[in-house]
């Protein structure tokens, strides 16, 4: 059970990244006003495991801070995966 848990940490963390990447990017062609990112990839990611990455993304780049669906979707997947990961990380001492 203990590799789940760092299988679980690790693809949240990569997903995180790469999300924040995503944000990054987003943030730029929004300036230069070039094609955007679609919501619904954003969403996604948030829900597979890129929720910190968003929070982060949103934090540091000021970005999508004023949609309201987006500050709940980071911070419901933030909710979600820190809970996954809590159990996760309980049972894998046990």
């Amino acid at each position: 059970m203990r590799y789940l848990f760092f299988a679980a940490l690790a693809w949240s963390a990569l997903l995180g990244l790469y999300t924040l990447l995503v944000c990054f990017a987003d943030k730029r062609a929004a300036v230069k006003g070039r094609e955007r990112v679609p919501e619904r990839r954003f969403f996604s990611l948030c829900f597979c495991g890129g929720a910190f990455g968003l929070a982060i993304g949103m934090l540091l780049f000021r970005h999508k801070t004023l949609h309201v669906s987006f500050v709940l979707a980071a911070i419901g997947g933030m909710l979600l995966w820190g809970a996954a990961l809590y159990l996760l990380a309980v049972q894998s001492l046990a």
